[in-house]
């Protein structure tokens, strides 16, 4: 099966790719090689990315300008970016499958995959288009997900284009059908996977205070929700030595500004740390930490939950349904959103007892390395590629 997987035109595709999408496209390509599949790219060009030389990447020039940004998300030059990837792709998707005929053309953001579905499927009757959706606002009850209606509606539109929708999570599968008037029939449920290899308990190399250390891996932004939880921390730490440790893109900057303000003035700045994506260091993140948080009020299925997992942290999750998909009984505990005394009581409780830490820590664990390997998520888009 020749099968092409399409970039973002955001960021680059590669081991050490800064945001979700770009990571889940490199593990899935290079899984589906493993299987013995023909895997192609279509990506930007960037010479500092660590890619799999296994995989054929086609690359696509951008203008001189726009070679070596990272523009913030939702800005001009990120969208105009994306725009130029997208037109590209049409045309370069076309005289690739002029030479070889594609089998699955499988694309994962919005923008390439509103082009190249609308001016591609007519002319390419053989080949198969697969559209996975990562918007996170599907799971949203009808009057908040009005709020995103707007960046809900090329996902849409993609969904109903696509020969077969990939939803990454039951809540998710529910708002498309419910929000989005989705076919249910046309859309399959496979959720991410964690890369073993890489997240796993043991020590960091990252030097460690003698404190408890609480990690949250986010986009710092309103929906990540990471104020509420420092707005717990100057009643946290009052009996109790302990460490807030937030890694993630700096994608608002006004809410960063927020952030640090209410630090600054509670005069908690040697409790609380804010980092920008730190990819290469993450794995040493995870295993320095004792306790995962998510205040989040939206996701599709978060890879960080399952990399936190995977590397024996104790979870504390915000009881958004995307999250309960991850059940209780594997070693997660839930508090009500956007409630800090509920948050407050439930990671007071999981501070005081080692023993209990341990034995959520454990249970996570063995849950990331029984249902979430990347090879289980790879057969399963194989079953669907076949179909």
């Amino acid at each position: 099966m020749k099968i092409l997987y399409i970039g973002t035109g955001a960021q680059a595709i590669g081991y050490n790719s800064e945001t979700a999408v770009e990571l889940i496209i490199n593990i899935l390509g290079t899984e589906m090689e493993k299987l013995g599949e023909d895997v192609g790219i279509i990506d930007i060009k960037d010479d500092t990315m660590n890619r799999n030389n296994k995989l054929k990447y086609h690359f696509i020039d951008m203008p001189g300008f726009l070679e070596k940004t990272k523009p913030k998300p939702g800005s001009f030059f990120h969208v105009l970016k994306k725009l130029i990837f997208s037109i590209k792709s049409v045309l370069l998707i076309y005289n690739l499958n002029k030479k070889e005929k594609i089998d699955i053309i499988h694309i994962q953001n919005q923008y390439p995959g509103f082009f190249i579905m609308l001016f591609l499927k007519r002319f390419m009757k053989k080949s198969r288009f697969v559209y996975t959706s990562h918007t996170p606002f599907w799971s949203f009850d009808k009057k908040d997900f009005k709020k995103y209606y707007f960046k809900t509606y090329l996902d849409r539109i993609c969904m109903k284009l696509a020969d077969k929708a990939i939803a990454i999570g039951y809540s998710q599968k529910n708002g498309l059908v419910k929000h989005g008037k989705i076919d249910e029939n046309k859309i399959i449920v496979i959720q991410n996977g964690v890369n073993l290899d890489k997240f796993y308990p043991g020590k960091s190399r990252m030097k460690k205070e003698e404190k408890l250390v609480v990690l949250s891996v986010a986009r710092i932004s309103n929906v990540k929700n990471q104020l509420m939880i420092i707005k717990t921390v100057p009643e946290i730490i009052k009996k109790r030595n302990i460490k807030f440790v937030f890694i993630g893109q700096l994608e608002e900057e006004d809410y960063v500004i927020k952030l640090k303000d209410f630090i600054k003035e509670n005069k908690i700045e040697k409790y609380v740390e804010i980092l920008g994506v730190k990819n290469e260091d993450l794995a040493e993140y995870y295993r320095l930490a004792d306790i995962f948080v998510s205040a989040s009020n939206a996701e599709g299925f978060p890879l960080t939950v399952l990399e936190a997992m995977a590397s024996g942290c104790v979870l504390i999750l915000s009881d958004i349904e995307p999250h309960k998909e991850i059940l209780e009984d594997k070693g997660i505990v839930f508090f009500k959103k956007d409630n800090e005394k509920d948050f407050i009581e439930k990671l007071s409780k999981i501070i005081k007892d080692k023993s209990l830490r341990e034995k959520l820590g454990k249970k996570s664990l063995e849950s990331a390395r029984k249902n979430y390997s990347w090879k289980g998520v790879a057969l399963e888009n194989k079953k669907l590629y076949v179909e």
